[in-house]
């Protein structure tokens, strides 16, 4: 398997992650709790910024030198550089939407939690589709001397999530993510 490849399922399983702890506040959120403001938007700002800076700019390599190489995979893996766009729109949506809640504007629940359902549906599909179709078809296709410039291309920057020195504003989002694996093992 491709490291890259690797490196990006192993973003995929956190992603996934950040987003369970998400649907988990949204849950607590609908049925009346006060949302913990202070992770959502560390969830937030971890979902727009990581993915937008490293992850998504190097699968849109990947995907630009797998249909220069095979443009028939480019009907199979679809417009990955759109869907990347569509979820930042909705990222950000659901941004506006938390920080409505916080100032005490008029916004009701039920469009806060369906903005963040709309946005981690969207987001886990788009992995799955990542996952079934693109990577599968990138490490068929893809020779070593192409996967070197897939390589060459990517972005220097740790997923926050998985950094030993970790930055302060994701610390609490990791120790949460860690003590929720523990409570589900």
């Amino acid at each position: 398997m491709s490291a890259v490849i690797e490196q990006l399922r192993k973003e995929h399983v956190g992603m996934a992650k950040v987003l369970s702890l998400l649907d988990e506040e949204m849950r607590k959120f609908k049925s009346g709790e006060v949302m913990d403001y202070l992770m959502v938007h560390s969830i937030l700002d971890y979902m727009e910024t990581f993915p937008d800076i490293a992850h998504h700019p190097l699968e849109n390599v990947i995907r630009d030198v797998l249909v220069n190489r095979d443009p028939a995979a480019d009907a199979v893996i679809g417009d990955l550089k759109g869907e990347h766009d569509r979820l930042s729109v909705l990222v950000q949506n659901l941004r506006e939407a938390v920080q409505a809640v916080e100032a005490d504007l008029e916004m009701p629940r039920e469009d806060v939690v369906a903005k963040a359902h709309e946005y981690t549906g969207f987001l886990m599909r788009h992995m799955q589709k990542e996952e079934h179709d693109f990577f599968p078809r990138a490490q068929k296709v893809l020779s070593p001397e192409e996967w070197l410039l897939v390589e060459e291309s990517i972005v220097d920057m740790l997923d926050p999530l998985e950094m030993d020195s970790r930055i302060e504003e994701y610390e609490a989002l990791r120790r949460e993510i860690c003590s929720w694996e523990k409570a589900t093992d």
